[in-house]
């Protein structure tokens, strides 16, 4: 009913790629997951406290397209997650055929192959979203470093203008109350 041993130890040999194949896969989810969890706590700081962290100048219209900017990117993380989720499924299916096959003793190895073959393009899928969003993060650092190195915030200015006069000060003050060398 069960096979011999040796029909067994040839599944189970067939089944050992596909098993690494879901370990590297649980691997790239758990960095995926990650980056959403943090993707999804900005957004949540931001919703709490965005106004807080920029200068006033700034804050709501920088807030809302930072918090657009993450949302999208948590779409697109939750989408590569997905696809990894489905391509674990497939390699989950594919161990399971060649077992059944086995048992059953029938031959569909064409079933193997098609959900082996699902699993990688979901994984591809999943991988590519997951590189997209490498790609969102750094631009959005690149905007974040744009706006937070930006001249905009008024007191910054008026500070530097300040710092400005005290260093010419003393030079124009000495020009300004010395007396001409004639009107002694």
């Amino acid at each position: 009913m069960h096979g011999n041993v040796e029909e067994v130890v040839k599944a189970l040999t067939a089944a050992i790629a596909p098993v690494f194949l879901l370990a590297g896969i649980g691997s790239l989810m758990a960095s995926a997951n990650s980056r959403y969890s943090r993707t999804i706590d900005r957004i949540r700081t931001l919703l709490r406290e965005g106004n807080k962290l920029y200068d006033l100048d700034v804050s709501a219209t920088y807030v809302a397209a930072e918090i657009l900017s993450l949302v999208e990117r948590a779409k697109t993380l939750r989408l590569s997650l997905m696809l990894m989720a489905l391509s674990i499924f497939f390699v989950s299916s594919t161990i399971l055929i060649i077992f059944a096959e086995i048992i059953v003793k029938a031959t569909i190895s064409y079933v193997v192959e098609t959900s082996f073959l699902l699993s990688i393009l979901a994984l591809m899928g999943g991988v590519s979203f997951f590189m997209k969003d490498f790609a969102s993060s750094l631009r959005s650092i690149e905007e974040d470093i744009a706006v937070r190195t930006k001249d905009l915030n008024p007191k910054k200015k008026a500070a530097e203008k300040k710092s400005r006069k005290y260093f010419k000060m003393p030079e124009q003050k000495f020009r300004s109350k010395s007396k001409p060398l004639g009107n002694s």
